[in-house]
């Protein structure tokens, strides 16, 4: 019996054969803009040609032809030229001058070539390279061409990368600029840089101190940037903000923990970076909008948090009672409490925080003192190095002065006026490193002084929004609430506030004489000053109060005290 009549029963070759056609496209491609002026594109071409010629193919289209890295398979004429491949049954050849010319990926590379032979029947073929992909051994030797390829690639990527890394280190910046700066010469390698700040930068500037000197909410200085011919989002603004290159210095994902002195000059110093960025904390910032949900029956929701499972409570309402509650969202917790009882329950303890009249002048001097014995060795330093600014100076005019009247040469004037300048350079840096700034300490301690005495009454006349604010200056990580025993405890308070319950309680003590050290007072005091630091003062600035030189002990009565305020 013969066995043709079982070939139905066979399973069928679902693979197409290998094309048996003299058909053929040629694909070329260079990765560099700069080398598409060059030789090599016509050369790849005509190689190829010769090569199909030799082989008696008929190259019926040509692909690539520009710059495209081979990087990644995704690359616009590569995919054209696959697509063209498989839908025209009659291609059996792609002619490459090289594998790495049609992929540097390896085993992807690969991979697609297989592919296109096993189920398309299309063999790539190399003309530097001449193998027969076909067979194993020259299977074998066309992936080997492909891993080395990419072997290639990552070891130029690893080196590039090494490079990149160590001029960020030297401080240049290898990018784009951010908004407000311009590269003279660019295009040139990293140390022949001239980056200058453009006039959109000295508006970026203005949008610093706005933030920092003002507490301007985002939005407003959006608007205000527009109306000066800036246009930026508040998400722009934002990133703006917390972005170092604009204090002089460079950070990368490529050096990650790392924070390098940029080589480019800063647009804002870094003090009044870190306080707008304080502020911008403060204030709740998402891309220029604070982003929370608010119901003006619950000023407390999200801030007190449920002294037993220490998460934020959420806020209700009863419609069929018209009451709010506060509530516990933690399953199984069940702490809920009625929303007027518990507001209530924090007036008393925002009460404690709140400064007697009487304690006006004490608190004002003390903290004026406080200020500058915290700070007595930075504003002796700051003084003597303005002094070492002012010698030299005069040096640097003395220098000028000579080369003018024509008694020092050139190269001797350009000599001495680099080093004077350098060294006016570093004395500068110093100077700015010193961060004592004291023009506006009395506005500063007047407003703190003005706010703590009217807490109460701040936070009843005050809006939902404005309540949120003044309660997370005062306790800055919220607090806990106990439904047990009706109270609240409280994780962290502001150095500012947290020193009037021990000032008033010296006070009740004494009556007529007040005894506060220092050395009492600075634990309770932080160094960075008032929290937001300056954010609400006002642009009028009152005359200084005359300070009493400091003594390790003060004893002082009212009536002397309001005496000096007055002198």
């Amino acid at each position: 019996m013969k066995l043709d009549i079982f070939k139905e029963f066979a399973p069928k070759n679902n693979k197409e054969t290998k094309r048996l056609t003299n058909q053929a496209v040629i694909y070329t491609r260079v990765s560099s803009k700069d080398q598409v002026e060059g030789a090599s594109l016509s050369s790849q071409k005509k190689r190829c040609e010769e090569y199909a010629q030799k082989k008696g193919l008929d190259v019926v289209k040509y692909f690539g032809g520009t710059y495209e890295s081979a990087k990644r398979d995704d690359r616009k004429e590569f995919q054209e030229m696959l697509t063209y491949v498989k839908k025209t049954k009659s291609i059996s050849y792609i002619i490459v001058y090289s594998y790495e010319r049609f992929s540097r990926t390896g085993n992807n590379g690969a991979y697609i070539c297989e592919r296109l032979y096993e189920q398309h029947g299309i063999s790539t073929v190399s003309v530097s390279q001449d193998i027969d992909p076909s067979s194993i051994t020259g299977s074998f030797q066309k992936d080997l061409y492909f891993l080395f390829g990419k072997f290639d690639n990552d070891l130029r990527k690893d080196k590039c990368t090494n490079g990149m890394r160590d001029r960020l280190r030297e401080g240049y910046w290898l990018w784009s600029l951010p908004m407000g700066y311009v590269n003279k010469n660019k295009g040139q390698r990293s140390p022949n840089q001239d980056i200058k700040i453009t006039p959109e930068g000295k508006l970026i500037r203005k949008a610093f101190q706005l933030k920092a000197n003002h507490g301007m909410k985002s939005i407003d200085i959006v608007r205000k940037l527009n109306a000066l011919g800036l246009k930026v989002s508040n998400q722009q603004l934002s990133n703006i903000f917390k972005n170092p290159f604009y204090c002089g210095l460079i950070v990368n994902s490529l050096i990650p923990g790392e924070v390098i002195e940029g080589k480019h000059p800063p647009i804002v110093d870094k003090q009044t970076f870190l306080k707008a960025n304080d502020i911008l904390n403060f204030q709740g910032n998402n891309g220029g909008y604070q982003i929370q949900t608010v119901n003006e029956y619950l000023p407390l929701r999200m801030f007190v948090k449920c002294d037993r499972c220490q998460k934020p409570m959420t806020g209700y309402l009863v419609r069929k009672k018209g009451i709010h509650y506060y509530k516990c969202r933690t399953n199984g917790c069940r702490v809920n409490r009625n929303a007027e009882t518990m507001e209530e329950t924090f007036l008393k303890l925002l009460a404690k925080y709140q400064l007697d009249q009487q304690l006006h002048s004490v608190l004002s001097l003390q903290m004026s003192k406080l200020f500058f014995e915290l700070n007595k060795d930075k504003i002796a330093q700051a003084s003597l190095l303005k002094q070492q600014r002012t010698e030299i100076n005069k040096k640097i005019e003395k220098v000028e002065e000579k080369f003018i009247l024509d008694e020092i040469s050139p190269a001797a004037y350009k000599k001495y006026l680099g080093k004077y300048q350098e060294e006016r350079t570093q004395i500068l840096k110093e100077i700015e490193n010193c961060g004592v700034n004291s023009s506006n300490l009395q506005e500063c301690i007047d407003f703190a002084i003005e706010l703590s005495s009217n807490l109460l009454n701040t936070w009843k006349l005050a809006d939902v929004k404005q309540k949120q604010q003044l309660q997370y200056l005062v306790f800055p990580e919220g607090v806990l609430y106990n439904k047990e025993n009706d109270a609240f405890r409280t994780t962290r308070v502001n150095s500012y506030f947290s020193l009037i319950p021990s000032l008033s309680e010296y006070y009740h003590k004494k009556k007529k004489a007040i005894d506060v050290t220092v050395e009492q007072i600075s634990p309770w005091v932080g160094y960075t000053g008032f929290e937001p630091v300056t954010s609400c003062l006002s642009s009028k600035r009152s005359k200084p109060t005359e300070l009493i030189p400091h003594k390790k002990r003060t004893n002082i009565s009212e009536t002397e005290l309001r005496i000096k305020q007055q002198a």
